[in-house]
């Protein structure tokens, strides 16, 4: 059966009495299914709790559940939100699978046993035939949850339904994972904001957005990491202290929770707690192993005796290991220092080189200039000797010469009284 949207918000008007929505909740939940242009959005449930649609109804940090569906997306179909049933909801989840370009998310394992035959979207479609069905023609592919992503609990022991994730029934190319039981509105949202603004995926590490999934693992970001560097664990659980004796699951997991926390209060504001501020062990919910490795999720008091046995060895080594990455980081900063003073020592003894050679030049001009200035007197003084000895010889030349000629006017003068 196909419906228009006119036909639907016809169809809706009476769905709102039978729900008791009050005129503004009719005219919200029409402008959501009128509004023209926003991203299409498909968004089937598989396996599980719908704790993921739970959580998106939550947010509040990028924007409010109402601004996201009244004015940035198209919900075609989601079988929690949408107030369409039946052959109505069907019809649009088809319209939209027929025209092609929809975020296709995934909420939920996909049971693989019988068939699929342990899940159905609704009549005649099973959610393995869903979700191979409308991710040929999707834009974008959202894994939404742990269990959408690896299988989660749904794929835990003994799994009688063979639950999978997403990526292992269609592939993982094209497929964006956004683990966590439930995962953060946040992580939803912002992807989502992502791809509408520019039109690909976000940058991805084994398929999770390293934005809120990269990074260095929970533990070392922990605020309680220094209590786990003293020593310090917490014997029961809400006390102080590191968690790890109580199945805390932080040094496997990397989530940005210890940052962005939970429950946002405003726009723009992170959350005001997480599991380790309330005093719970993280329960690593957001690893491809949850549930199986990460299990038990509490250590309690009664087994903690044998807990500290099994694993204060692994704790030293780890203790050691990060003893040894400080000391190495220390030795490689007191090398890097060591080269810098070296390199400074040998810029200083260059500088003080070349300022001993410019100095000896100096010098060398200096005793040259002093030498050219005593030779250039030397010469003075010995060209004043000469000319004076000239000066004498030509004064000695003329006395003698004067003599003579006296001396022959005395003679001329004689003969000529004779």
């Amino acid at each position: 059966m196909e419906i228009n949207r006119r036909d639907f918000l016809k169809a809706s008007s009476a769905v709102a009495v039978a729900l008791g929505l009050t005129a503004s909740g009719l005219i919200k939940l029409q402008r959501v299914w009128a509004a023209e242009g926003g991203q299409p959005v498909v968004w089937l449930q598989g396996q599980g709790c719908t704790g993921c649609s739970t959580s998106l109804l939550n947010t509040i940090y990028y924007t409010t559940i109402d601004d996201l569906l009244l004015n940035t997306i198209d919900l075609e179909y989601h079988p929690t939100v949408m107030a369409a049933a039946g052959d109505l909801a069907v019809s649009a989840a088809e319209a939209a699978r027929t025209k092609g370009g929809y975020v296709l998310v995934v909420e939920g394992a996909i049971p693989t046993a019988e068939g699929g035959r342990y899940c159905y979207m609704w009549p005649g479609m099973t959610a393995l035939d869903a979700v191979k069905t409308f991710s040929q023609n999707a834009a974008f592919i959202l894994a939404v949850g742990t269990c959408a992503a690896y299988g989660g609990i749904p794929g835990g022991k003994p799994n009688p339904t063979l639950a999978k994730g997403v990526s292992d029934i269609i592939g993982g190319d094209g497929v964006i994972d956004l683990p966590g039981c439930p995962a953060h509105p946040d992580w939803i949202v912002g992807t989502i904001a992502h791809l509408l603004t520019y039109g690909v995926p976000p940058r991805l590490d084994d398929r999770r957005p390293v934005d809120y999934y990269g990074g260095e693992d929970l533990h070392h970001s922990c605020p309680r990491y220094d209590d786990y560097k003293k020593d310090i664990y917490a014997r029961e659980l809400s006390q102080a202290g590191c968690l790890k004796k109580l199945g805390c699951q932080g040094k496997e997991t990397h989530a940005d929770c210890p940052t962005r926390k939970w429950n946002s209060p405003a726009q723009g504001e992170y959350g005001v707690n997480w599991c380790i501020g309330a005093g719970n062990p993280c329960q690593g919910c957001t690893e491809p192993g949850f549930p199986d490795s990460m299990s038990p999720f509490y250590t309690l008091e009664k087994a903690l005796e044998e807990h500290d046995d099994k694993h204060d060895d692994k704790d030293k080594d780890d203790k050691d290991k990060d003893d040894k990455d400080k000391d190495d980081k220390d030795k490689d900063d007191k090398d890097k220092d060591d080269k810098d003073k070296d390199d400074k020592d040998k810029d200083d003894k260059d500088k003080d080189d070349k300022d001993k050679d410019d100095k000896d030049k100096d010098d060398k001009d200096k005793d040259d200039k002093d030498k050219d200035d005593k030779d250039k007197d030397d010469k003075d003084k010995d060209d004043d000797e000469h000319d004076e000895h000239d000066d004498e010889h030509d004064d000695e030349h003329d006395d003698e010469h004067r003599k003579r000629r006296n001396k022959h006017h005395e003679y001329a003068d004689a003969g000529s009284i004779r």
